[in-house]
């Protein structure tokens, strides 16, 4: 699964948001009082009060495995993205590391 989110420092009530703490990056949703809690019953929220917790981000999408491209899509894709592809090769030299 692959999360996207948007750098901010605040967030509005029921936003998900991306948290920094001082052992890790967490997921959280916005109570209307501004407090967070957790909507994943595998990852509960605890008091984070001593670890530093600062909002980052605000969640601006999900992607799961199922919603990539397969095998059988590559093709087509890399007729539809034949200009991104040609730029980005002639940007990054081909891939190869220049460090």
């Amino acid at each position: 699964m692959l999360l996207f989110f948007r750098w901010v420092e605040s967030a509005y009530p029921k936003q998900d948001v991306v948290c920094s703490t001082t052992d890790e990056m967490i997921v959280k949703r916005m109570a209307p009082d501004g407090t967070l809690y957790s909507v994943n019953p595998e990852r509960p929220f605890v008091n984070y009060e001593d670890k530093n917790v600062r909002i980052v981000g605000i969640v601006t999408g999900i992607a799961e495995e199922e919603d990539f491209p397969g095998k059988k899509e590559e093709p087509f894709l890399n007729r539809v993205f034949e200009e991104e592809l040609r730029m980005f090769e002639e940007e990054y030299d081909k891939g190869e590391c220049t460090e």
